[in-house]
């Protein structure tokens, strides 16, 4: 699936949704890819999310997760990624397991103040507003943000997005399959290497 809108005057965005099946780029198949292509004439903040799921403890107390609950096994962990991982966010609760990691995204150095810095993905919990999600009052989203300096060329994103329903207790399946390493599709780099 291709979607295409403007933003903005200055501002156009290109997004792909490629599924991936079981066995091509994950064991299980609990993935899907998001691949953006982003032009911009001003700052932007750019933000891509997994799903949206209850943010509260499934022990029934209707706390918000915060951290993570070794005994109940659900909570939040984001990372902001370094030379060798992504950035990435997660929210296990009572009704499933979603999260988000960057996989690849166009490196770009600009010069701030004599020094040269490169917008990097940083992995974000985000509480959403009360009733912004109509199954769940109290909601998270695993989000993954990156300020964009302005510039002709197009800033490269590509994200996977990870999602399990259900909360089988102790059941250790969901941490397997969020830990793979997703290969990135060898067919979908030579489409985008052709744009």
């Amino acid at each position: 699936m291709v979607a295409e809108w403007d933003a903005w005057r200055d501002v156009d965005v290109k997004t792909w949704v490629v599924p991936l099946p079981a066995g091509e780029a994950s064991e299980e198949g609990d993935w899907h890819l998001r691949v953006h292509r982003i032009v911009t004439g001003r700052t932007i903040w750019a933000c891509d999310s997994a799903f949206s799921v209850s943010g509260v403890k499934s022990d029934g107390s209707q706390r918000r997760l915060v951290g993570w609950d070794e005994v109940l096994d659900e909570g939040v962990l984001t990372s902001h990624g370094d030379e060798t991982a992504g950035a990435s966010a997660l929210v296990r609760s009572s009704v499933g397991t979603t999260g988000i990691r960057a996989l690849c995204w166009s490196p770009t150095a600009t010069v701030v103040a004599d020094e040269r810095t490169e917008p990097r993905p940083e992995g974000r919990i985000i509480n959403c507003s009360p009733n912004s999600n109509i199954m769940f009052p109290k909601s998270l989203l695993p989000t993954l943000q990156v300020e964009l300096p302005p510039r002709s060329e197009p800033y490269w994103f590509v994200s996977a997005v990870f999602g399990i329903a259900g909360h089988n207790g102790k059941d250790l399946s969901w941490r397997r399959s969020w830990k793979e390493r997703l290969a990135f599709p060898l067919w979908l780099a030579h489409i985008l290497n052709d744009l």
